[in-house]
């Protein structure tokens, strides 16, 4: 099995914009989570930006599974498991992504979204993944390696689409399952976006 480059030094400046950066979406997305659930008096969505946190701990097997590696040397770590740590960059990411997002991604289904808004939604969170991804690797804040195909700039272009599928899934089983979910039963939804994000790992 390819090792990962434990040699690698995280970027402390780039760590510190990114922190800043995605920390500050995840507050926002926190902040969304909170509004919802005090105007519809219904404490789902502020469950799922939680479960967008939590999912953070899907990353170190994810990561383990999918040949990605975060510097460790001069790392902030948020947890560590499955022998890799894991920085609060990716705990900012994952509230936002797998919180903020997949809190809106339902919004959309309850309105009624069509196929065709659907995908292009879909092909937006790609084309995003895919444009600002390579900037971050190629200054060393993480990296992939091993023989991935597809590669463009160090990013093998098949993530963005398993991370759209991860939180797609996660909103529709959220979405279709709410209705049943009565009193403490609710709490679950935070183990379910953990369950949409592997699911899109894995198929």
């Amino acid at each position: 099995m390819p090792q990962p480059p434990v040699e690698m030094v995280m970027p402390a400046a780039w760590q510190l914009y990114l922190t800043i950066a995605f920390m500050s979406c995840a507050g926002a997305s926190w902040v969304y989570g909170l509004v919802l659930s005090l105007r519809l008096r219904d404490p789902l969505p502020m469950l799922v930006v939680i479960g967008g946190s939590v999912a953070v701990l899907g990353e170190a097997p994810v990561d383990l599974l999918g040949l990605c590696y975060w510097p460790e040397i001069g790392q902030w770590t948020v947890y560590e498991a499955f022998g890799r740590k894991i920085p609060f960059i990716a705990l900012g990411a994952y509230t936002t992504f797998y919180g903020g997002i997949v809190l809106m991604t339902m919004r959309q289904f309850a309105r009624g979204v069509s196929y065709r808004k659907l995908w292009t939604w879909f092909l937006i969170w790609m084309v995003f993944e895919w444009a600002w991804e390579p900037v971050p690797i190629h200054f060393g804040v993480w990296a992939y390696y091993g023989d991935q195909p597809f590669r463009f700039l160090g990013f093998p272009l098949w993530w963005p689409p398993v991370n759209t599928v991860g939180a797609y899934t996660a909103a529709l089983l959220i979405y279709r399952l709410a209705p049943q979910l009565k009193g403490a039963a609710k709490l679950l939804v935070i183990p379910l976006v953990l369950s949409g994000d592997l699911m899109g790992n894995a198929a």
